[in-house]
């Protein structure tokens, strides 16, 4: 095992997205928060009600993930809501 592969948190995934820019960081982000109100999981209705999701911090400042710093909260509290709205409950 190489030095550089000693540190990786990771699995190296052929899937993985490259996150160029911030627009891409957002949608990727908003797809992880929405997926469990999606039909293929229908797990909950609001996705800051899933309790493994850090949407809550973002939409409502809950602080349960100590890890999650401020800064992106005004951008994702608007893109949750709107998303919120778009999403197939089947």
């Amino acid at each position: 095992m190489g030095r550089n592969q000693r540190a990786l948190v990771r699995q190296r995934d052929s899937l993985a997205i490259e996150l160029y820019s911030p627009d891409v960081a957002y949608q990727k982000l908003d797809y992880i928060h929405l997926n469990p109100m999606t039909n293929n999981w229908n797990l909950v209705v609001d996705p800051c009600d899933y309790v493994y999701s850090s949407a809550a911090y973002y939409d409502r400042g809950d602080v349960r993930f100590e890890f999650l710093k401020p800064g992106l909260c005004d951008r994702f509290r608007y893109e949750i809501q709107k998303n919120k709205e778009s999403v197939s409950y089947g």
